[in-house]
């Protein structure tokens, strides 16, 4: 059974004693090298490892959080904006036609969408506290930092693209209609939290 890897195996820390992830290159506790790191894992040694529990928990805050955030956060932005029709004198159909069309607008997108990534991310680096100079270290990284630049160049030919696909007479999916009516509407707030945040946020 040599060549079997126990994925459940946990390295311990000869200075600490703390029990952690094998494929981790160092101790999380106290920076010790793992000098006990298995050869296929060594590819794994570049990741923030957290332990399973804190990385249930970082999932729970980025999947369950953001679906709740943005349902509260609608909530909220629909009974405010039911007053100020209520206090423009609308009611029946009339308020209830007014709020399906600001409920479908680039605005209330906008501030769903972005206020809900942005409180999730907030979240997220509270939640990493002790952990967050080792994950901002590793973006010190030439792979990730040279993924950063191939993944923004992907970003604005698929614009381009997509802007000459319409033209021609191409059709573009829901998602992909929102995104573009966010980025007309306020392309510094597109690019920070679409470009920057979402993307950490997703896949953190």
């Amino acid at each position: 059974m040599k060549y079997f890897f126990n994925p459940f195996r946990r390295s311990v820390c000869p200075k600490c004693g703390k029990h952690y992830d094998p494929l981790s290159s160092s101790c999380p506790k106290c920076g010790q090298e793992n000098k006990d790191i298995d050869p296929r894992g060594r590819c794994f040694s570049s990741l923030l490892t957290l332990g399973v529990y804190r990385e249930i928990g970082l999932f729970l805050i980025g999947f369950v959080g953001l679906f709740l955030l943005a349902q509260f956060i609608g909530i909220i932005a629909l009974n405010a904006e039911a007053m100020r029709y209520v206090q423009m004198g609308l009611s029946g159909d009339e308020l209830e036609s007014a709020l399906t069309e600001y409920s479908s607008s680039v605005g209330f997108t906008l501030l769903v969408n972005d206020l809900a990534y942005a409180l999730v991310f907030v979240g997220m680096l509270l939640y990493l506290w002790k952990d967050n100079r080792r994950l901002f270290r590793s973006f010190s990284n030439l792979k990730i930092l040279s993924g950063f630049a191939v993944g923004f160049a992907m970003i604005v030919l698929s614009g381009i693209w997509n802007s000459i696909a319409i033209k021609l007479g191409a059709s573009t999916n829901i998602n992909q209609s929102v995104v573009e009516e966010t980025i007309q509407a306020s392309p510094l707030l597109a690019i920070f939290v679409t470009g920057l945040i979402a993307p950490f946020v997703e896949e953190l």
